[in-house]
C-alpha cells in the first residue's frame, strides 16, 4: 500500500514537470484567446513630414530629386534633423542645393493612424534663404 502511494505520486510529480512542455505547442497557445485575454490591437502611427516650397504665395511641395535625393532619404534626413531640433541647418542645407530656385520653405509633420485618420498635424517652421 505504502508503495503504491510512493509511484503513484513519482508518477505525478514527473506527470506535473513533463506535461506542461507537451501542452505548451499545442493546447497553451488558445489560452490567448480565453474569456479574459484582451483583443488584438494594431495601434499604428505613421509619422510623415511634408516640406512645401512657396513661390508667388501658393504653396508646392517639394520634390527633393529636383536637388539629386532619393525621397525616402529626403524624409529620413527631415525626421533625423527634426527630432536633433536643427531644423534652420536643415533648411539651409536645402536652399544651398536648390542653387536659388527655392527661397522660402515650410515643414509640416504629420502623424496619422493606421486607419488613415490624421491624429495631429504640426507647422514645423516657415523658412526663409538669408
Amino acid at each position: 500500500m505504502i508503495l503504491n502511494k510512493k509511484n503513484s505520486m513519482v508518477t505525478i510529480i514527473l506527470a506535473g514537470l513533463i506535461l506542461p512542455f507537451i501542452l505548451i505547442t499545442d493546447f497553451f497557445p488558445f489560452l490567448r484567446f480565453g474569456m479574459f485575454a484582451e483583443p488584438i490591437k494594431k495601434d499604428i502611427q505613421t509619422e510623415q513630414f511634408i516640406v512645401y516650397e512657396t513661390k508667388h504665395n501658393t504653396k508646392i511641395i517639394f520634390n527633393p530629386e529636383k536637388i539629386g535625393i532619393n525621397p525616402n532619404t529626403f524624409h529620413y534626413l527631415c525626421r533625423n534633423y527634426y527630432y536633433r531640433n536643427e531644423m534652420q541647418l536643415f533648411s539651409d542645407k536645402i536652399f544651398s542645393s536648390t542653387n536659388g530656385l527655392v527661397n522660402e520653405i515650410e515643414i509640416k509633420r504629420i502623424i496619422t493612424h493606421s486607419s488613415k485618420q490624421t491624429i495631429d498635424t504640426l507647422k514645423i517652421g516657415t523658412y526663409i534663404r538669408k
